[in-house]
């Protein structure tokens, strides 16, 4: 597609009208159906995903946490914050879980083997901690949740 060269990070909205990728450190989404990217905001990050309500989340640099941003752009609201003190070197990967309310993502940490995922209550702000020694989880539809473990 026109203005995707060296996109990284695919993904797609909810209902399938719109395709989100990084691309010259820029968070961008363009039609599925083609046509003119458009620049949501600055964006070097690893990972993003398209919430039922229009928004996105997503990690503006590697070394923070996540932000939530509507996807016309504008200003964009953080969400989580990285535990320093813990090693934390920022948040990955976020995908949401089905109804749009609650977030997945990697709390990533070196060796990769000290990440760990949690889940975001975008209600409250609030972070469960789920898999210790985890990252890059995802929701697959038989309601199970995958995820990396390992440096192999």
């Amino acid at each position: 597609m026109e203005g995707t060269s060296q996109a990284d990070t695919v993904f797609v909205s909810p209902d399938g009208k719109w395709i989100g990728f990084v691309a010259g450190n820029k968070l961008m989404r363009v039609e599925a159906e083609g046509g003119r990217p458009f620049e949501i905001t600055e964006s070097t990050g690893a990972g993003a995903v398209w919430l039922p309500d229009g928004t996105l989340v997503y990690p503006p640099i590697y070394s923070d946490g996540l932000f939530q941003i509507a996807m016309s752009g504008g200003q964009n609201t953080r969400l989580t914050t990285p535990d320093r003190a813990d090693g934390v070197l920022g948040h990955f990967f976020p995908e949401a879980l089905p109804g749009g309310r609650f977030v997945i993502f990697t709390a990533f940490r070196t060796p990769v083997d000290r990440s760990r995922i949690g889940v975001l209550d975008l209600s409250t702000k609030n972070v469960r901690w789920i898999v210790e020694g985890g990252f890059y989880a995802r929701y697959v539809p038989t309601g199970h949740l995958v995820f990396a473990r390992g440096q192999r």
